[in-house]
């Protein structure tokens, strides 16, 4: 018989008459089901080495009958105006995919990115792509406290797991997240260790269950200090970004609000507080020190962060592709992790530069308060 195109697709019949036996005898040994009949390990050698010679590859849709599953793991993110900025500008969530990737691909997963928006959330499309076989196992990323409907993939049975941020149902729900509180704990301590004690707490979006972790560590680190907690001054900014960290330090000014240390939710909001300091005359960290909890693991570019919390986002995504192939083998498991963050110090470098706020066309304010 002639050798098959190495180019050209190969089936089980192939194999099967290439070995001179019954393409269910092909099947059982390449699928590892032996079934109830014995295959020599002569045969079974033989039948290998020919479908390596040409190159067989199972169907992948046959595969999926006989096992199941998709071999898919579907990742749920917020849509761009939940988020306020395109997905893939959170710096979290792309370093969260590589480590996810590395594991998933490893077990022969692929990811099917899904966007969670108000048709999606309305029509329970969490369910649904379950009961159309289209995944295995969900991954939700960033669930937001006010939607109640994740209690219904908590009950359902199904394979899930809720990363960094946690619905109002987490107590029995699924998840993977990082140590929030401490880490406002840390970010506090920190600038009341320095000498810092009129503090501004600058916190991103409201909705969602680290932010109220932030700030309980925040509160915790004052309480224990013994700061008078008329010295805390809290202020939202909205959304995580350089911007809106500089807009709120231009309204703290503004609103001749006294304060020697500010404590920001993420990096990106401490990077625009520093600039909405700078744009107004203050010299960092001399005149007002800005630490954030919320950092990037691998992220060194401080511009004028005295000290800030880090956060694995990539150990997060190797920590969640385990635990979800787990609970894909077993739904019964409940898996809660927290991982622990990390203080990383850095040198306390003056940023008195306006270069760095230069995109930013703001009038400066004057500075009424802030001076140690």
């Amino acid at each position: 018989m002639a050798v098959k195109d190495n180019l050209q697709p190969c089936s089980i019949r192939d194999v099967a008459e290439r070995a001179g036996v019954a393409p269910s005898t092909v099947s059982r040994i390449l699928s590892g089901r032996p079934g109830s009949i014995r295959v020599a390990a002569a045969t079974r050698r033989r039948v290998v080495e020919i479908a390596r010679e040409l190159n067989y590859a199972p169907n992948i849709n046959v595969r999926r009958l006989f096992s199941r599953r998709t071999g898919i793991i579907g990742l749920l993110t917020p849509s761009y105006h939940q988020m306020g900025q395109h997905i893939f500008d959170d710096g979290h969530l792309t370093r969260m995919i590589s480590g996810l990737e590395g594991e998933l691909t490893a077990n022969d997963y692929s990811i099917l990115l899904k966007v969670n928006n108000d048709a999606f959330m309305k029509e329970r499309g969490f369910l649904r792509v379950f009961r159309e076989s289209q995944v295995d196992g969900l991954l939700v990323w960033g669930a937001y406290e006010s939607e109640t409907a994740w209690e219904e993939l908590v009950r359902s049975g199904y394979p899930y797991l809720f990363l960094n941020n946690l619905p109002t149902a987490s107590a029995a729900a699924n998840y993977v997240t990082s140590d929030y509180e401490d880490a406002g704990f840390q970010a506090t301590r920190h600038l009341l260790q320095q000498g810092r004690d009129r503090l501004v707490w600058i916190s991103g979006k409201t909705d969602i269950s680290l932010a109220r972790q932030h700030e309980a560590g925040v509160r915790r680190a004052v309480a224990a200090h013994g700061l008078d907690p008329s010295r805390l001054t809290l202020m939202p900014a909205g959304d995580y970004t350089q911007a809106n960290g500089a807009a709120a330090a231009r309204r703290l000014l503004a609103g001749g609000v006294s304060f020697n240390g500010v404590v920001t939710a993420n990096q990106d909001l401490g990077i625009g507080v520093v600039q909405g300091l700078l744009m107004n005359g203050l010299v960092v960290p001399n005149d007002v020190s800005v630490v954030s909890c919320d950092g990037l693991w691998d992220r060194d570019n401080h511009q004028g962060i005295v000290s800030r919390i880090k956060i694995n986002a990539m150990k997060m995504g190797e920590v969640a592709a385990h635990g979800i192939l787990r609970l894909i083998e077993d739904p019964t498991v409940r898996i809660q992790e927290v991982m622990a963050v990390e203080q990383a110090d850095a040198s306390p470098v003056a940023a008195s530069s306006p270069r760095l706020a230069a995109c930013y066309e703001t009038q400066p304010a004057t500075a009424q308060g802030g001076n140690a």
